[in-house]
Order: structure tokens, then C-alpha cells, then sequence
């Protein structure tokens, strides 16, 4: 089993899944996240 240690651990607890959304992440900014409405062009403006 130790040969493997990717199949065991394919992601840390710290690392968030690409799937999950979250705001802390820079490179998960989601056009549509409230949080995030300032980084991307708002057609309600």
C-alpha cells in the first residue's frame, strides 16, 4: 500500500476539490459569486 500513497491520499484536507466553490481561492472565482460580482463586468451597472 505504501507503493501507491497517491490512491491513498489523492488530496490533502487543506486542498479544496476543482468541483466545490470556494471564494478564498483566487483561481475559483465564480462569475456568479456575489463576492466576486467586482472582478467581472456587472450587466446591472
Amino acid at each position: 500500500m505504501s507503493e501507491r500513497p497517491d490512491l491513498v491520499d489523492p488530496l490533502p484536507e487543506d486542498e479544496p476539490l476543482p468541483g466545490e466553490n470556494i471564494p478564498d481561492t483566487p483561481e475559483g472565482d465564480d462569475p456568479l459569486d456575489p463576492d466576486t460580482q467586482n472582478e467581472v463586468e456587472d450587466p446591472c451597472r
